[in-house]
C-alpha cells in the first residue's frame, strides 16, 4: 500500500530557474507566461505574488515534484530570487533557508485580511448562511404540509380498526 507523501516535511528541493524545462513535462501551455511573470520578479517583494499565485506557483512545484520525483519547495528565478511555496516567503538564499522556527520570518506573504474584507466576508458568509436556512424552513414547511394529510388518514384507519377490535 503506498503511503501519500508530506511534501513539506521532507528536504526542500531548489528548483533553478535554468533548470525549469517546463515543454520535457509538457506543461508549457499551462504554465508557461505564468513563469515568465515569476521569472520577471527581480526583488524580493513579499506583495509580489497574491494568495492565488502562490497556489498557482504550488501547483506548478508540485506537478513537477510528481513527475520528476524530487521534492521541489522552493523556485529560483533567474534574478536569483527565491520563492518558497510551503511558506510563501520571497527574499535570497540565506532568508528563505529553512530555520527551525518559521515565526521569525519576516517575508511572509500578508494573508491577513484587513478588518474591511473580514467585515465583507462575515457578511457574505452570513448572508449565505440565512439563504440555507431559509430555504430548510421551507422544506420543513412542505413536510409538515404532507405529513398532515398522513396523519389524517392514520387517524382514520386506527378509528375503523378500532370498530372492529
Amino acid at each position: 500500500m503506498d503511503v501519500p507523501k508530506r511534501f513539506h516535511t521532507r528536504k526542500k528541493e531548489i528548483l533553478k530557474f535554468a533548470d525549469l524545462d517546463l515543454k520535457s513535462y509538457g506543461l508549457n501551455k499551462e504554465f508557461g507566461e505564468f513563469m515568465v511573470y515569476i521569472d520577471e520578479i527581480d526583488r524580493p517583494d513579499p506583495d509580489a505574488l497574491t494568495v492565488g499565485q502562490w497556489k498557482k506557483l504550488f501547483a506548478v512545484l508540485r506537478t513537477l515534484s510528481d513527475k520528476a520525483s524530487i521534492n521541489y519547495c522552493i523556485y529560483e528565478n533567474k534574478h536569483g530570487v527565491f520563492l518558497d511555496v510551503t511558506s510563501n516567503c520571497i527574499g535570497s538564499e540565506a532568508e528563505i533557508s529553512e530555520d527551525e522556527d518559521d515565526t521569525n520570518s519576516t517575508l511572509t506573504v500578508r494573508n491577513k485580511e484587513s478588518p474591511v474584507e473580514k467585515l465583507k466576508r462575515y457578511k457574505y458568509e452570513l448572508e449565505q448562511i440565512d439563504l440555507k436556512i431559509a430555504h430548510l424552513q421551507e422544506r420543513r414547511k412542505e413536510y409538515i404540509e404532507k405529513i398532515e394529510p398522513l396523519k389524517m388518514e392514520l387517524a382514520t384507519l386506527l378509528d375503523d380498526l378500532s370498530k372492529y377490535g
